[in-house]
């Protein structure tokens, strides 16, 4: 009598279709893996074993998929252990101080709350907080971010730092701000390829958006100059006999300090220098704070002074301008409107024009005033902005190869045959992607609009060419006045600040006593033809009466 196998179903009913599709992959990896737990399939000869290589890529991805919905459901049972915990409060309905004495057992209920996530996962109290924070915050804040993770399309360590950058800001732009910086590539044409933003992309981007809110806001420029009136050098020691040492300033000039030490770097390799990049970067700063020279160079004295490498729109630089846009410095970072405009009219700036089609953004021509130098170099490199690998790597083009698409043919002379070095046969690709390709691991095709077709072990992706006219890119989110206000007045009654504080909870237990409901009239503050009245117990909005008539003359 044979023994029947007994099989267990998985009900998917009710999850999102990727979260579906990725848990049938993960059960159906585990079951492989349950039945060659040491690996050694893995190693036999191809004529014996043979594994799809796409079909592991998709179980590497199904894996990601399922622990971000794992991450949405911790969210969602944070989020309801929180409002039970909140619900047992009794406080009347009809106590004159009700809003206040609610807020200040919600303050304690998540300051509980969070031990509990700690005691239960084992994570460092700061970890716990940020999931507290992230599972309780307004939908505004954060309900694109956590949509996301529910359908396995984002990861919660991008989720957690979205939130953390964007926490000064009101729900409503931080909101809009997440759901731009977490969505797909933006030169991606295959979305079955599911291949996500790279980490490096996905900074640029919340770099980019903050850069764009923080040059519109009205306050920007005090701000600016209250943290260069903080401006300091520190030191922080670090381990194995290191130190790092961090220097806060205008961002023009550190920005210029950096890639000025990134050039000399360069020089130094050139010339046969074994360090790395980085390492020569560190001796460099080092050698000229201590000793105003580098050791063995004598020609450093002489030297060019830092240039900045700047890219940005020719409307914004224009003097007089209002543009919002920001500039970018590539690899390091933005620069606002007023700081590059400033920049632009210094004695000593050069202009490089940058030409591109007013329709789809394309690069189509590149010239210098002063120096001009491998046309074609500059050509492509302005065309591609950054490297052009799968998921919208950020490396810039100026530190990337050039590499050839098809392999440099001696044999077949002619600007526009196969192989020569012309533009429709070079993209920019930095080191870390270019190896892949030279050790035949990865492959590209590239294409007549520009496109780049890239096979790499287990995935075929498709580039665009870099889009210098993404609207999304150049302004602010359009959040009124009356939102941000509106949602940050919310936030106070709805978004808990979980930071202990000793000043706080003795403002919370004092709050809590009964004490006699103030005699004060509500305030009143006008926005955008409403009137919002601030009461002791919540708030409510009302049109704003019609303005008296104008008395005759």
């Amino acid at each position: 009598m044979s023994r029947r196998k007994r099989t267990t179903a998985i009900d998917v009913t009710g999850l999102p279709d990727d979260v579906a599709a990725a848990l049938r992959l993960l059960v159906k990896g585990l079951r492989a893996e349950h039945a060659d737990p040491t690996g050694v399939a893995r190693f036999a000869p191809a004529g014996r074993v043979r594994r799809d290589r796409e079909q592991l890529g998709d179980v590497i991805q199904a894996a990601e998929s399922i622990k971000a919905c794992a991450d949405a459901v911790s969210l969602s049972a944070i989020a309801a252990l929180t409002d039970d915990v909140v619900a047992g409060a009794r406080i009347a309905p009809d106590d004159p101080r009700h809003a206040a004495k609610l807020a200040a057992h919600r303050h304690a209920a998540t300051q509980a709350v969070i031990h509990e996530v700690q005691l239960l996962t084992g994570c460092t109290l700061h970890a716990a907080r940020d999931r507290v924070r992230i599972a309780t915050c307004m939908p505004d804040r954060a309900g694109t971010a956590r949509a996301q993770l529910a359908h396995g399309t984002t990861t919660f360590e991008r989720v957690r730092t979205v939130h953390a950058e964007t926490a000064h800001l009101d729900p409503v732009m931080a909101g809009a701000i997440t759901s731009r910086v977490l969505a797909p590539p933006a030169r991606h044409t295959d979305p079955d390829a599911r291949v996500p933003l790279s980490r490096n992309g996905f900074r640029a981007r919340l770099r980019r958006q903050l850069a764009l809110v923080e040059s519109a806001d009205a306050t920007r420029d005090r701000k600016h100059t209250e943290a260069l009136d903080r401006r300091d050098v520190t030191t922080s020691p670090g381990r194995d006999g290191t130190a790092a040492l961090q220097i806060d300033g205008d961002s023009v000039l550190v920005f210029t300090a950096h890639q000025r030490l990134t050039a000399l770097a360069k020089a130094a390799r050139a010339a046969g220098d074994p360090r790395t990049l980085a390492q020569l970067r560190a001796d460099l700063a080092t050698d000229l704070l201590t000793r105003g020279i580098v050791p063995g160079d004598a020609d450093l004295g002489s030297a060019p002074p830092g240039r900045l490498h700047v890219v940005v729109s020719l409307d914004t630089i224009v003097p007089g301008s209002t543009s919002t846009d920001v500039a970018e410095v590539p690899g390091v970072g933005f620069l606002s409107g007023a700081q590059v405009r400033d920049l632009a009219t210094r004695a000593g700036s050069l202009w490089t024009r940058l030409v591109t089609d007013p329709a789809t953004g394309a690069v189509v021509d590149a010239a210098k005033t002063y120096q001009v130098p491998a046309g074609m170099a500059r050509l492509v490199r302005a065309r591609d902005h950054t490297c052009r690998a799968p998921g919208d790597c950020d490396h810039p083009a100026s530190d990337c190869d050039l590499d050839h698409d098809n392999p440099y043919d001696h044999a077949t002379p002619g600007e526009h045959q196969p192989g020569q070095t012309h533009p429709d046969n070079l993209h920019a690709v930095h080191r870390g992607h270019h190896n892949p390709k030279t050790g035949r691991f990865w492959a590209s095709r590239q294409h007549a609009d520009g496109s780049v077709t890239w096979r790499t072990l287990t995935r075929e992706v498709t580039t665009t060419a870099y889009g210098h006219h993404r609207p999304e890119d150049h302004a602010p989110p359009a959040v009124s006045r009356a939102e941000q206000h509106l949602s940050k007045a919310l936030a106070r009654y709805y978004e808990t600040d979980a930071m202990p504080s000793v000043l706080k909870d003795l403002a919370a237990h004092h709050l809590a006593q009964e004490l006699p409901a103030p005699r004060r009239r509500p305030r009143v503050e006008r926005h955008d033809g409403y009137e919002i009245y601030w009461p002791i117990d919540g708030f409510r909005l009302e049109p704003a009466p019609p303005a008296p008539p104008a008395p005759p003359f």
